[in-house]
């Protein structure tokens, strides 16, 4: 389940930052103006908030692992 979550998690931080770059650079084929011009701290928070997400995925990779390292068969023998 937890692996589930991070997928999860994982697709929300790419997906914000696939929405960030159009924000940041536009799309001149559908007409969308980029809006950082403008808008300049909405950006710079977006940017922050990417940020802290990737961390956050980072954080549950390595909790998946450390749970996985832990529930392990071999790692039962080696705690014997």
């Amino acid at each position: 389940m937890s692996q589930v979550i991070m997928v999860l998690l994982a697709t929300g931080a790419a997906t914000a930052a696939s929405m960030a770059e159009l924000g940041k650079n536009g799309n001149l084929h559908t007409r969308w103006n980029p809006i950082c011009n403008k808008f300049g701290s909405f950006c710079n928070r977006g940017g922050v908030s990417l940020v802290s997400s990737f961390v956050g995925v980072a954080l549950m990779l390595a909790l998946n692992l450390l749970s996985a390292a832990a529930t392990s068969p071999r790692a039962v023998v080696a705690g014997q």
